[in-house]
């Protein structure tokens, strides 16, 4: 399924395997010879169509790119924030929002412990925390043997930064933040 957004107000094509949307206003940018709308406005447009926790997965790779693949980011935090301000109200926008608290989970699980991948960690790491990203690290033993006092830290790291875990569900098993 292929979703096209254009400008009011153009009509989008009709065919199957594309849903067409329209907008009064939206950002651009030119991919090569392509006019196509920013990464951080079709971030927002996810916001409607994903689960919070996908929506945080593409957000990651939209400001961090991939360093194993040379893929550089596509967009910032900043403009995230600027397209979340830009449609208060609209549906998605709440989850988009929780998404740019900045704080990462790190799981460091024994492939971590090769030289490459040891460098490779620290190298983004230290992106992030330059992009003022707080990162956890979590192993196993904090997932599988005590998930409940690792939701505990999570929730005192996003207070730190005068933020709230109320009602979001982590994938550890059920455990849910009230």
């Amino acid at each position: 399924m292929l979703h096209v957004t254009v400008p009011n107000p153009v009509r989008g094509p009709r065919v199957n395997g594309i849903v067409s949307h329209q907008r009064q206003r939206f950002d651009s940018v030119h991919r090569g010879r392509l006019r196509v709308i920013a990464p951080a406005e079709v971030w927002c447009d996810l916001g409607e169509l994903l689960t919070e926790h996908d929506l945080i997965a593409v957000g990651d790779f939209l400001v961090t790119g991939n360093p194993y693949e040379k893929v550089l980011p596509l967009t910032t935090i900043q403009e995230l924030r600027v397209a979340i301000s830009r449609r208060r109200g609209a549906p998605g926008v709440r989850a988009c929002a929780r998404a740019v608290a900045k704080v990462a989970l790190e799981y460091e699980g024994d492939h971590h412990r090769g030289v490459r991948q040891f460098r490779d960690d620290i190298r983004r790491i230290e992106r992030l925390a330059d992009n003022g990203w707080l990162v956890i690290k979590v192993s196993a033993d904090d997932v599988f043997d005590r998930p409940r006092e690792l939701v505990d830290r999570v929730v005192r790291r996003l207070a730190s930064r005068g933020l709230s875990a109320r009602g979001i569900r982590l994938p550890l098993d059920g455990v849910f933040v009230r």
